[in-house]
């Protein structure tokens, strides 16, 4: 038979197998815990973190949890470390109040079936099937399932959804042209993003905002433009725009036939009859216009 201090721990086991109260990192936690305690003195001695990276979950947080849920369920004894940085010790309840291991309700050999050889004895657990899952189960997977499910391939609106997307798109071939780019969006996208708990709800965004964005770019467009020519004023006011060839050569064109210069000196400068005049020399003597000498 095994020794009072493995009944002890396996009858724990079996308890917290059917604790409904539990969580499957909780059992996994203690697990992990029992099988650290020293034979000896009855105490395992580990950070958080550790036992965090030891069953691979993310942060210690969670560990932090389930020790406070198998503390209050009288799984667990534990006794912070006495000064900082030591680790807190965790040990059977009934052995660190120095009570007999037997008291826990170990069953019988009947019950616990034949542990002779070296298979030695295996709590039930080890043959339940979905908590051997879990105790396997990354916990990439359990967030992937949480975030909801890959968009199935054979995924279509339902019928509520495609005549509101008819009515919004107004034609079936728009409707089918948003739900293929939809569908070739999402089977191609990773991570998080890939995943989603209402596929029929993120469609209907998808084709809301293909709706939409006809009217947007319409707004963009005459936005752009209402700035382009904000801007234009601002700088010809300012002197800072630069005339173009082509309104150079208006300019001197005029100037030529009626000796005229144009009204806008911010942007064109003095005539020639300045030494000041900035027109381009070229086109000056194109027009055979003779610039003030400096």
């Amino acid at each position: 038979m095994a020794d009072p201090f493995t009944k002890a721990k396996l009858a724990l086991l079996d308890r917290a197998n059917a604790d409904p109260c539990l969580t499957h990192l909780d059992f996994r936690v203690l697990y992990y815990l029992t099988s650290a305690m020293d034979r000896t003195t009855g105490v395992a001695r580990r950070r958080q973190n550790v036992v965090a990276e030891a069953l691979g979950t993310k942060g210690a947080r969670g560990i932090q949890k389930s020790i406070d849920r198998l503390v209050a369920g009288s799984y667990l004894v534990v006794e912070s470390g006495r000064y900082a940085g030591q680790a807190n010790s965790y040990s059977l309840p009934e052995w660190l109040e120095g009570t007999n291991a037997g008291s826990y309700p170990v069953r019988t050999e009947a019950q616990q079936g034949t542990n002779t050889g070296s298979q030695g004895y295996e709590p039930p657990f080890v043959h339940d099937t979905s908590l051997s899952l879990s105790l396997v189960e990354s916990p990439e997977s359990e967030r992937a399932r949480a975030r909801g499910i890959l968009l199935p391939e054979d995924f279509k609106l339902t019928d509520e959804n495609y005549i509101w997307a008819l009515d919004l798109l107004g034609v079936p071939e728009a409707v089918d042209r948003s739900l293929e780019r939809f569908r070739d969006h999402y089977r191609q996208v990773a991570g998080g993003a890939a995943y989603s708990r209402d596929w029929q709800s993120k469609a209907r965004l998808w084709i809301g905002a293909d709706a939409r964005e006809p009217f947007d770019r319409a707004v963009k467009m005459k936005r752009a433009r209402i700035n382009a020519a904000v801007d234009r004023a601002v700088k010809e006011l300012d002197g800072t725009l630069t005339p173009t060839e082509a309104e150079w050569r208006a300019v001197l064109s005029h100037y030529a036939k009626t000796e005229q210069w144009t009204r806008y000196v911010n942007r064109f400068g003095p005539d020639p009859t300045s030494p000041a005049c900035h027109a381009p020399a070229e086109l000056l003597s194109e027009y055979g216009i003779r610039k003030a000498a400096a």
